[in-house]
């Protein structure tokens, strides 16, 4: 369907969907005005260390992932979801993270930029700590 252009009041202050400010009269309002909607995703993200991590790098790692903590989300907080979760004697790994996204591919795309960048601040390279494909584990949705 298409809408035709031309101004509308009720556009919400925020473009997150039930953000601050907005309604479903809102929401389409905002669709019409071409303004982009953005969803939280929660997107896991797993990987293999090839040098086993110490625990000042873990450390660091989560660290870094901090401000993208899926904690942060209904649905994190639900879940009791942590940053990093490291499987037994294994060196694979698995980072969890909420990442803001108009849709799922982006947020897959945004969650590895965000791995691979809070990666090398803890020291590792993409030769140290492989990743695997992200895969979209949950949608914060008011």
């Amino acid at each position: 369907m298409t809408y035709p252009r031309q101004p509308y009041r009720e556009v919400p202050d925020t473009p997150h969907v039930g953000g601050p400010g907005t309604s479903r009269v809102g929401w389409r309002a905002a669709e019409r005005a071409d303004v982009t909607l953005m969803t939280t995703y929660v997107v896991t993200v797993p990987g293999t260390f090839l040098d086993a991590p110490t625990a000042e790098a873990r450390s660091t790692l989560v660290r870094a992932l901090r401000p993208v903590d899926p904690q942060s989300t209904d649905f994190g907080e639900d879940e009791e979801l942590d940053i990093l979760t490291m499987y037994g004697d294994s060196s694979a790994f698995s980072v969890r993270v909420a990442v803001d996204a108009d849709n799922p591919p982006a947020a897959e795309g945004a969650a590895r930029d965000l791995v691979n960048e809070a990666l090398g601040v803890a020291g590792f390279t993409e030769e140290t700590a492989r990743l695997g494909d992200p895969v979209i584990t949950g949608i914060d949705a008011e």
